[in-house]
This record gives structure tokens, C-alpha cells and sequence, in this order.
């Protein structure tokens, strides 16, 4: 059922992305969009470490030795410590990594080449096209202030309307239906 995406740089035609206030209601989303036949390489997922304090003075154009800082700090913590264990759960190939201005952070699927590439100093507009613009616009704020991203991605736009009816259910903060450009198709 899954597409495998082999450029993490590169959006679906259709993409759902929600944001929950509560994770165990993100895990529940994300829990009926598999019961839907959705594929872990067609979901993904992104928060802040709830373990972990933010780091004070941080902006997003923070300098690449902070960077260096989380995301070595991560990759040597494992998905073990700080609260990170739990959500790691929720797809396979979740990594933990740090986020200038919002700080660690655990994710999967196109969060991780947003978050990463903000790690190593690129903005995420030119990791990622138009989705760039509105992870700096809208989503990024939503996980510094501790919301959890839950996302559906696929080539259908019946499969991604499937997806958005789902986790509609769920009651999300914001719910959003957009294409490879980051052109908003309906929102909620």
C-alpha cells in the first residue's frame, strides 16, 4: 500500500498534516489512519522532546555549533531518554534530532528533512520547496509550542481526503490538506 518516497526533500501530490494538542490523541490519529491501510512510509510525524527543556536564546537562525549541539546530543542520547522513547513508538525510523529555535525533537518521514536540514543551517524553504514556506509560517510555531504533527502523504487525492476525514474525527488544533507546491487545498 506505501509508496516509499526515496527523496525525503520531495512533498506527495497530497499531503494532510494535523496538529494535536495531546499526544495520546496524535497516537490515536495516527492509530486509525494505519487501521485505513495508510503505510508507515506514507505517514509521519514530528514533536518536541516533552523530556526536554528548550534551550534559552535559541532562534531559528541559530548558529550550526547549537545545531551541532542537539543533534549530536540526540544521536548519542538515542530514542531512549527524555521522554522521546514513547513517541518514538509511533512510526518506524523515527530519529531524534534538534530544530533551531524549538530545540530536540523526535520525527519521521518529511519532518526529518525539515528538521535536519534546519539543524545543519539550511532554511527549510530550500530543503523543501513550498512546504518551506509554511513550515516557517505556520508549523514550526506549532511544535515549539508543543503540539505533535501527525501526516498523511500520498499520490491520491481520494486517499488524501480519506486521510483528512480521519483525523478530522480526532478533533485536531488544525487540520490541512496541501499539494507538492504547499498550495492549500482545504483546511480546517
Amino acid at each position: 500500500m506505501g509508496q516509499q518516497n526515496s527523496d525525503l526533500h520531495t512533498l506527495a501530490a497530497h499531503n494532510v498534516v494535523a496538529a494535536f494538542e495531546d499526544t495520546d490523541k496524535a497516537r490515536s490519529a495516527l492509530d486509525a489512519l494505519r487501521q485505513q491501510g495508510f503505510a508507515d512510509d506514507e505517514l509521519s510525524f514530528v514533536s518536541r522532546d516533552p523530556g526536554a527543556a528548550p534551550i534559552e536564546g535559541e532562534s531559528f537562525e541559530e548558529s550550526a555549533d547549537v545545531s551541532d549541539r542537539l543533534v549530536g546530543g540526540a544521536t548519542k542520547g538515542g530514542l531512549a531518554g527524555g521522554g522521546i522513547g514513547g513517541l518514538a513508538g509511533f512510526l518506524a525510523g523515527a530519529l531524534a534530532f534538534g530544530i533551531p529555535g524549538i530545540g530536540p525533537a523526535v520525527g519521521a518521514g518529511i519532518w526529518i528533512a525539515t528538521g535536519a536540514g534546519a539543524a545543519a543551517g539550511a532554511t527549510a524553504g530550500g530543503l523543501i520547496g513550498g512546504f518551506g514556506n509554511i513550515w516557517d509560517m505556520r508549523y514550526r510555531d506549532m511544535v515549539r509550542d508543543g503540539r505533535v504533527l501527525i501526516g498523511a502523504h500520498s499520490g491520491d487525492e481520494a486517499r488524501a481526503n480519506e486521510a483528512y476525514a480521519v483525523l478530522l474525527e480526532f478533533h485536531p488544533a488544525h487540520l490541512a490538506h496541501f499539494d507538492t507546491e504547499g498550495r492549500t487545498i482545504h483546511e480546517a
